[in-house]
């Protein structure tokens, strides 16, 4: 399994505080949430994307991409899988997502 989530970046970390009760449900710090009336959400805070993938194609993707990939990356050390070689050019990360990131959306309504 892998877990990257307002409750932690590992398996372990995850379940402990879901099972103390925790929540991972904060005011928002990463964006200006001034113009919404909801200013709560679950951010993974303190995330650093390199930690998983290589910096060029982290800068490539947008957030939730990278916690996507870093999450499957996790699985796969999880399982024991040895991806050496070859096997790297074999595997990826099947995602679907209907309008990409809100900062892809709003970057791209700015540039409109």
């Amino acid at each position: 399994m892998g877990v990257v989530s307002p409750l932690g970046e590992t398996v372990n970390e995850y379940w402990e505080k879901l099972i103390r009760g925790e929540s991972g449900i904060s005011p928002i710090t990463l964006t200006d949430a001034s113009p919404f009336s909801c200013r709560i959400a679950g951010e993974v805070k303190g995330f650093d994307p390199v930690k998983y993938i290589d910096l060029k194609e982290a800068r490539r993707m947008a957030r939730f991409s990278q916690l996507a990939v870093a999450a499957a990356g996790l699985a796969i050390d999880d399982a024991g899988l040895n991806l050496s070689g070859e096997a790297n050019d074999k595997i990826g990360v099947v995602m679907g997502n209907g309008n990409g990131g809100f900062p892809t959306t709003e970057d791209n309504a700015r540039t409109l």
